[in-house]
């Protein structure tokens, strides 16, 4: 009888540590299912859903990071606390109920970003402009970013640093204006020096189209003026024949200005096959479209030439043609276009498979042309295959 008297009084002991020890199991603890709105301001009122909250607000804390909430409301599926001043772009949220922590959801804080600084502080169109400040989303994309009005792409981002590409046609200086979850910032101005457009042809094949075709497939601003041009393996080509082939780039922001402090430089690389064809590239394109210079290759050399009023054919400059000892057709060449000067304008000729320099000469003209646009010609008397690539302009 003793025996089974102290079996039972030891079984009731195990039973009653048992029953001191047992914690609410882990499929009651509290689950975060929701946060309404994912994007919110301090002060605003954050909506949580999920299950196994409690409807006595005593029994509950919520936690933004380590920052704690007011609790407005609560019930056991849903509740609605106060955003707690907090300084992170993101937070961690966290409801406790009886102390017992629920799973974890990530908000969104949208603050008012600031803008603090550029670097540099002066900067080219066409290059990385790094915004330094505050409050910016780590996630590129949620970062509308518009420089002179113009929206850019966001190349990196982090709360306190975006990298951008400065877009080209923007005016000096330009406004800088900076906006997160509908939150802008205090407009800064930068300073932006021209830069170097580049037309590098690199997109989808197009066929050989005319100026019939309106807007020309060939790509925003080009207009073609005479003959057939497309674009084949990145690279703008031609194919008419006994015509003076030329497109224009019709757009106003590209203005070669020189003299008072503007200059400019361009280039462009071009091939042709043997057979015959005499491929150049256009500058300084008057308001009329007709007038402009011309640089074109021929079968030994360079030639500068520079049309009237009717356009081409009504040539009303010739610089004789320049024999260039190691120019032969079936090579590559870079030519070069610059001026500061009214009036004084340098060529330079590059065979880009050999690097030899072929030519550096300054072409004058007593009554230049200046301001206008670019463009490209060719003259095919046979089947020669000629090609355009990696036109940049410089303007400063």
């Amino acid at each position: 009888m003793f025996g089974w008297i102290c079996a039972c009084g030891v079984l009731l002991t195990a039973l009653s540590c048992q029953k001191e020890e047992k914690q609410w199991p882990v499929d009651n603890d509290p689950v975060i299912l929701e946060l309404s709105p994912e994007v919110a301001s301090v002060g605003d009122v954050l909506t949580i859903k999920g299950d196994r909250f409690s409807e006595v607000l005593s029994d509950i804390e919520v936690h933004f990071d380590t920052a704690s909430a007011t609790v407005v409301s609560a019930g056991l599926k849903e509740l609605q606390v106060m955003v707690p001043q907090i300084e992170a772009v993101t937070a961690d949220v966290m409801v406790t109920v009886k102390g017992l922590p629920s799973t974890v959801r990530t908000v969104v804080l949208a603050h008012q970003p600031v803008i603090a600084e550029f670097v540099p502080e002066t900067i080219r169109a066409g290059q990385q402009l790094v915004i330094r400040g505050q409050y910016f989303s780590p996630v590129a994309a949620n970062n509308l970013v518009k420089i002179g009005g113009i929206p850019v792409d966001v190349v990196s981002a982090t709360p306190a640093e975006l990298t951008v590409i400065v877009p080209q046609r923007v005016e000096s200086p330009a406004e800088v204006v900076v906006t997160v979850a509908g939150k802008t910032a205090e407009p800064i101005t930068v300073d932006i020096l021209p830069g170097a457009w580049i037309e590098a042809f690199d997109r989808p094949d197009v066929a050989l189209t005319d100026a019939s075709v309106i807007p020309s497939p060939i790509g925003a601003g080009w207009q073609i003026m005479e003959g057939n041009f497309g674009i084949r393996n990145e690279k703008l080509f031609g194919e008419a024949h006994w015509t003076n082939a030329h497109m224009l780039y019709r757009d106003q922001w590209l203005d070669l200005q020189v003299g008072n402090g503007n200059s400019f430089k361009l280039g462009c690389d071009i091939r042709v096959s043997e057979g015959g064809a005499l491929p150049g590239v256009i500058f300084n394109v008057q308001s009329d479209g007709k007038r402009f210079y011309l640089v074109r290759l021929l079968d030994n050399g360079i030639q500068f030439l520079k049309t009237g009023a009717g356009g081409p054919e009504d040539w009303i400059m010739v610089v004789s043609a320049v024999d260039l000892p190691g120019f032969s057709v079936g090579n590559t060449y870079r030519v070069e276009i610059s001026s500061a000067t009214p009036g004084e304008i340098g060529v330079k000729l590059t065979n880009l498979d050999s690097g030899d320099a072929l030519l550096n000469a300054t072409v004058p003209d007593d009554n230049p042309y200046v301001g206008g646009s670019v463009g490209f010609y060719y003259y095919r008397m046979s089947n020669a295959e000629i090609s355009f690539d990696n036109l940049s302009v410089e303007l400063n």
